[in-house]
């Protein structure tokens, strides 16, 4: 009986801990194998920019126009996706007030 409990909570580490980071590892490996020149990025320090050159190890990351900076592949967090047309451009002005504040013109609730 003895035997039992060390075994559960090393099965319970496993489940809970181990398993997850791997899935993390995975998918961090797969987006920066998808990372191509043109790419919006996202670095692991919260820097924003466009990829304009990748080799094995860095790539070179355009943050504002006519400045490059060099990064390693391994620190892009995210890629920013292409914005949908269902997303509206500018808010509808006629349903703020002055102030700012959206006005609810659905009635009582």
């Amino acid at each position: 009986m003895a035997f039992i409990l060390p075994l559960v909570l090393l099965v319970a580490m496993y489940a809970l801990v181990m398993r997850p980071q791997q899935r993390r590892v995975r998918a961090h490996a797969q987006l920066m194998s998808q990372v191509e020149v043109g790419d919006e990025i996202i670095t692991a320090g919260g820097v924003f920019g466009r990829v304009i050159r990748i080799d094995d190890e860095t790539m070179q990351v355009e943050i504002a126009p006519g400045v490059e900076i060099t990064t390693l592949r391994r620190m892009v967090m995210d890629r920013l996706g292409e914005p949908t047309d269902d997303e509206p451009d500018e808010p509808d002005e006629a349903a703020d007030d002055e102030s700012g504040h959206h006005i609810d013109e659905s009635g009582p609730a």
